[in-house]
């Protein structure tokens, strides 16, 4: 049976700020703080992750290795599991792991992709799935690449 857990939040609704990561902390180290926080055990999370589709299903003993920081790149789909069994704000954990702020987070978004977005998907869909983490991995690379040399440009121009 798979249980909800809520999120931790003062009265005004904000998550506690106990919750947030903190920059001297890994993903992992962070994921297992939370964890022991939620009073949950590694069995706990991975039973509150989906089965299905398996992309999005995280194993108690692939959940030990993140905290050991010995799983190097959790999936993003991986991190928006882990993400909802310990009741975190999704962009938390992607920005933890190192994906670019501001990308989608969600898998459930109504919005319509271009077309150009369409052909993506439609040949990505054509991979395996280590070919389509590269991949994604790779759409990733480009976003933070982008990031960087604008953020870089900003700073310049305040110079």
């Amino acid at each position: 049976m798979r249980t909800k857990h809520r999120k931790s939040t003062r009265g005004d609704g904000t998550l506690n700020i106990e919750l947030r990561p903190r920059a001297d902390e890994s993903l992992g180290v962070y994921i297992r703080r939370i964890r022991l926080v939620r009073g949950m055990g590694l069995t706990a999370v991975a039973d509150a992750t989906p089965k299905i589709p398996e992309s999005r299903h995280v194993s108690y003993s692939y959940l030990s290795q993140i905290e050991l920081g010995r799983a190097l790149r959790p999936s993003r789909e991986r991190l928006l599991s882990i993400a909802e069994a310990l009741g975190l704000p999704p962009e938390w954990l992607l920005e933890k792991a190192g994906f670019a702020a501001g990308v989608e987070t969600t898998l459930d978004d109504d919005s319509v992709p271009s077309p150009l977005v369409q052909q993506i998907a439609l040949r990505a869909g054509k991979l395996d799935r280590t070919d389509q983490e590269a991949f994604l991995q790779m759409i990733d690379s480009i976003v933070r690449l982008r990031h960087a040399r604008r953020d870089a440009g900003a700073r310049g121009a305040k110079s």
